[in-house]
């Protein structure tokens, strides 16, 4: 108001002295100062009306889902029921996805009893890769590397640089690996890994939904395949397509605390941890299908490593431990059922060691996150200047 009265004032005046209408400097600079408190305002009663939005959005995807799960299932039953009464037969039209996705419809129990039977079937498989003859030396380690369809790179790359230890699987090798899969969305993209295994015979893969929510299927077919077809390796390593691995401190390592691995899983761990509320994380677990305030810690699934008394009996464990979508919590899960413990290592990073050749080609450095395949070769093939 006291913007608008100078500038009146200013209009009259400069009227009755030069018939012309102009604001004062400062009556136009109080005007601008209005103008922009009002846009501001627009713009922020714009804001808190989307994100009403977005909340009343997110609750009715919730309701939908809640009622999804229960009233609808509830409410189809009966009318099967009463279809069934009436001396009708109606045919199962309901897809069977039992085999593809993770279905988690109720809160999570502590335990069960046999509740999560991993009896997938192998689309690929190799029983040779841990073969050995009377001059093999023993395995000392099987490396199962997590990988997808369309990563054929970098599964190339990582064959051609740190894997090249492993000797392409070789009698004489004390070192063994295979990449593992579940079953793709795209039929062409299976094709094309059958064609791949044909070549290198280093790929496993079940029938179940590859898909990040399915990890902890695709790490309890890692123990499972680990403990009945290479049960006579004596450590295993589980880690990712994107990892760059030293295996010479590896085995080192591995041979330190042979022991301590006996009861443990090591690598990148936490010894305590808390559930991620947020929707927007990855990492997120809802109440429903994690009740509890605490995790019991986990080792990153980037890359740990334990003996085969551990993933054997990870494995039988998995079958009384319901279901949880985040593998590395899975196994801590399990391990703690099993009374046995988590155990941090140095030199496993779950980020990434900077690109420097002197680091990768140490003697402390285990493992290194997130390294693209030009990374890889350049790190594996780059000299440490301080090495000579």
């Amino acid at each position: 108001m006291p913007c608008l009265t100078a500038c009146s004032v200013s209009v009259m005046t400069d009227h009755d002295k030069k018939s012309g209408r102009v604001c004062t400097t400062k009556g136009l600079l109080c005007a601008f100062v209005g103008l922009c408190v009002v846009m501001f305002a627009s713009v922020f009663v714009y804001w808190y009306q989307v994100n009403e939005i977005f909340t009343l959005s997110v609750q009715l995807t919730d309701n939908v889902k809640e009622f999804y799960e229960k009233d609808a299932k509830a409410l189809l039953r009966v009318l099967k029921l009463s279809e069934l009464s009436n001396g009708e037969v109606t045919p199962d039209l309901t897809p069977d996805v039992s085999r593809l996705v993770s279905t988690d419809i109720s809160d999570r129990p502590d335990n069960c009893k046999t509740c999560f039977n991993h009896n997938f079937n192998y689309v690929l498989d190799n029983d040779q890769i841990c073969d050995r003859n009377d001059t093999s030396p023993e395995i000392d380690v099987v490396i199962l590397i997590f990988t997808v369809h369309k990563n054929r790179l970098q599964r190339e790359t990582i064959r051609n640089t740190w894997l090249t230890y492993a000797k392409n699987n070789s009698l004489d090798s004390n070192i063994r690996y295979a990449f593992l899969l579940g079953a793709p969305a795209n039929p062409e993209m299976d094709e094309q890994v059958r064609e791949e295994f044909i070549v290198f015979r280093d790929i496993l893969q079940e029938d179940f939904k590859d898909a990040y929510s399915n990890l902890t299927y695709k790490t309890m077919m890692a123990y499972k395949w680990a403990s009945t077809k290479c049960k006579h390796a004596k450590f295993v390593m589980k880690t990712d397509d994107d990892m760059y691995v030293n295996i010479p401190n590896i085995l080192k390592t591995l041979n330190t605390n042979k022991d301590k691995l006996q009861t443990h899983v090591g690598g990148v761990c936490h010894q305590t941890a808390k559930p991620i509320r947020d929707r927007r994380s990855k990492w997120y677990a809802s109440k429903k299908s994690f009740p509890g305030s605490d995790y019991p810690g986990f080792c990153s699934g980037t890359g740990y490593v334990t003996s085969m008394n551990v993933a054997t009996k990870v494995f039988e464990m998995s079958k009384h431990v319901p279901f949880f979508h985040l593998e590395d919590v899975y196994v801590s899960l399990c391990i703690k059922k099993l009374g046995y413990s988590l155990l941090a290592i140095p030199g496993f990073n779950g980020g990434r060691f900077a690109a420097d050749p002197c680091i990768y080609h140490g003697s402390t450095m285990m493992t290194s996150h997130e390294v693209p395949p030009d990374m890889m070769k350049k790190l594996w093939f780059g000299k440490c200047k301080k090495l000579g």
